[in-house]
C-alpha cells in the first residue's frame, strides 16, 4: 500500500501569539471557514456550491467549533 504524503500541520497556532497567518490543524480546517449553526443550512450551502461548481462538496460537523462547515470530498492537503 502507497501512502500519500501531507504536509504536516503545526500544533502551535501563531494566529494567537502575534496574529500571523498560521496553518495549524485549528485554523487551517476552521478558523478560514465559514461557519453555520445548523446541519441543514451547511447542507442547503453545499448543494449550492455544488452547482456553482461542478464539483462535490459536502457539509461536516466540526470537531474544533462544534458548528458545520462545507469542504470538497476526498481532497487531502
Amino acid at each position: 500500500m502507497k501512502e500519500e504524503r501531507i504536509p504536516s500541520r503545526s500544533t502551535i497556532c501563531w494566529s494567537m501569539f502575534n496574529g500571523t497567518s498560521c496553518l495549524c490543524n485549528e485554523c487551517w480546517s476552521c478558523r478560514r471557514k465559514m461557519k453555520y449553526h445548523t446541519k441543514k443550512t451547511a447542507k442547503e450551502k453545499a448543494q449550492r456550491a455544488r452547482k456553482r461548481t461542478h464539483s462535490l462538496i459536502k457539509e461536516y460537523h466540526c470537531s474544533f467549533c462544534g458548528l458545520f462547515h462545507i469542504g470538497h470530498v476526498g481532497r487531502k492537503y
